[in-house]
């Protein structure tokens, strides 16, 4: 009895809702490049985080945008020089902005393999 009962608490604890499932059997769809580049257009990460129910790609592009934007701010202020501290400055807004769709890629790919996992674990493929 003790066995069963701690199988069916292990099953119920596995459980998904199915709006979590239809989500996250959508980020299995998302294999290609047209959701990084997309999200540099205003909102479109929004409406991903949304529909598929995770902020791994914002994430992801934030810490790393943030990480660019000091590498680059670092010499700015150092840089007694105001034209060139600017030219760092706008180097490094620069970079951060074609930096997004390789990292928010990275991210969507992240989301997809823990989603992926959940499934997995939730034995919810083939259903």
């Amino acid at each position: 009895m003790d066995q069963r009962t701690s199988n069916i608490e292990k099953l119920m604890s596995q459980q998904l809702s199915q709006e979590k499932v239809n989500a996250f059997r959508l980020r299995q769809r998302d294999t290609g490049w047209g959701y990084a580049w997309a999200h540099l257009v205003p909102f479109v990460g929004l409406y991903y985080a949304v529909t598929r129910r995770t902020i791994t790609p914002f994430l992801v592009d934030l810490l790393g945008s943030i990480a660019i934007t000091i590498v680059f701010l670092i010499p700015a202020v150092a840089i007694e020089d105001e034209q060139a501290s600017m030219m760092f400055s706008i180097l490094g807004n620069l970079t951060a902005i074609a930096a997004t769709p390789f990292l928010v890629k990275n991210g969507i790919d992240r989301a997809r393999k823990a989603a992926h996992k959940s499934l997995l674990d939730a034995d919810y493929w083939g259903k």
